[in-house]
């Protein structure tokens, strides 16, 4: 009897769930997870980021709320500690600014991260994952704000998960123009080097324009 109370108690006690555990199969994930929903993940290599060549401008653009943050730069690598912290700070400011709002992400971390520990001989296969990626390309809007709210409200919730995201991000609104992935790089004008150096010339080449004067050519005799 005593065991099966014991047991039961057991049965009964709450389980911690972490914010970036593999939901098992059948399960719900809730919105604080950021894993994908199947079960088994394959191991995979860091990759490279996709760059946009033939002119794509899928997911460019605000789709659910008003405003969105889009990279500038070129791609960078998201990783689930990072874009955790910039959900909470985006979170944090808009729940007391506006009760009603709503927070959009629209990322999908599919790329497992592994680790090998410290001290451990080459070989044996990859290690163990440790965490969660995503390769975010050029142009992309990561997160979406929704509801009745000041501009500056989200400006200022959009700069303080921008600090906590590599690289750079801008914050666009609803209707605004798709960025186009490929950008046609403009054909670079010749430089005249040796007239950019007569100009404003170094030491070296001012000894060597002097070396060439007959003055010199007499000295030496040459």
């Amino acid at each position: 009897m005593l065991a099966r109370l014991v047991n039961g108690l057991r049965a009964t006690r709450p389980t911690v769930v972490s914010p970036f555990a593999v939901p098992t199969l059948g399960s719900i994930r809730h919105k604080h997870e950021y894993a994908p929903r199947f079960k088994n993940l394959r191991k995979a290599q860091r990759g490279r980021i996709t760059v946009r060549t033939g002119g794509s401008t899928r997911g460019s653009t605000v789709e659910f709320g008003q405003w969105g943050l889009r990279l500038v730069s070129e791609g960078v690598r998201l990783f689930d500690k990072q874009l955790k912290a910039a959900d909470g700070a985006i979170a944090q400011l808009i729940r007391k600014a506006a009760p009603g709002s709503q927070l959009y992400r629209r990322f999908l971390l599919s790329t497992p991260v592994t680790r090998k520990g410290v001290n451990i001989r080459m070989g044996k296969g990859k290690g163990d994952i440790e965490n969660m990626a995503t390769r975010w390309p050029t142009g992309k809007v990561v997160f979406e704000v929704g509801g009745q709210m000041h501009d500056q409200v989200v400006k200022e919730a959009f700069k303080r998960a921008s600090r906590r995201l590599p690289g750079r991000w801008e914050v666009i609104k609803k209707g605004d123009l798709p960025v186009v992935g490929s950008q046609e790089v403009p054909e670079a004008t010749p430089r005249n080097y040796l007239q950019e150096m007569s100009e404003n010339p170094t030491k070296r080449f001012q000894a060597l324009e002097d070396s060439k004067k007959e003055e010199f050519v007499k000295y030496r005799r040459r």
